[in-house]
């Protein structure tokens, strides 16, 4: 996860500065879609698998 956010974070900042040296408001959107989503994975991820885990144990439970 950690190789993610690196590269995220870096194709961040080399595409704002391609925004803002050619003036496109969509390039500097995708760059700060990268930005949100290297930073809002791992929390994502980590929060969904513990539901998925917390669920199954509750379904193996009422089998029993």
């Amino acid at each position: 996860m950690y190789n993610f956010e690196v590269v995220m974070l870096v194709l961040f900042l080399v595409l704002t500065a391609v925004a803002y040296k050619k003036r496109s408001r969509k390039i500097l959107l995708v760059g700060s879609l990268c930005l949100v989503a290297a930073f809002a994975a791992k929390p994502f991820f980590e929060g969904f698998n513990e539901g998925f885990e917390t669920r199954k144990v509750e379904i193996l439970e009422q089998r029993s």
